[in-house]
C-alpha cells in the first residue's frame, strides 16, 4: 500500500530535481569561456597564464608542460 505512493512521490520530486540543476548552469557562449589559445603561425599563448610559446608544431604534438606549469604557479 506504501509502496505506490512512495513512487508517486518520488516521481514528483524528480521534476524539482531537474529544474534545480537546470538552473545551475550557465551559459556556454561567447565569453564565457574559462581560458582562451590564440594560435597563429608562429606562437600560442595562453590567456590565462600569460604564457606565449613559439614552438607551435611542439605544442600542437602534446608538448603542454610549460602551460601546466604556469597554470600550477597561480595556484590552481
Amino acid at each position: 500500500m506504501l509502496t505506490p505512493r512512495f513512487y508517486k512521490l518520488e516521481l514528483r520530486k524528480r521534476p524539482a530535481a531537474a529544474d534545480e540543476l537546470e538552473a545551475g548552469k550557465t551559459d556556454a557562449g561567447w565569453g564565457h569561456h574559462i581560458c582562451s589559445y590564440v594560435l597563429d603561425n608562429s606562437r600560442i599563448e595562453d590567456m590565462r597564464t600569460n604564457v606565449d610559446i613559439s614552438a607551435t608544431q611542439k605544442v600542437l604534438d602534446g608538448d603542454l608542460d610549460h602551460f601546466v606549469e604556469a597554470r600550477l604557479k597561480q595556484g590552481a
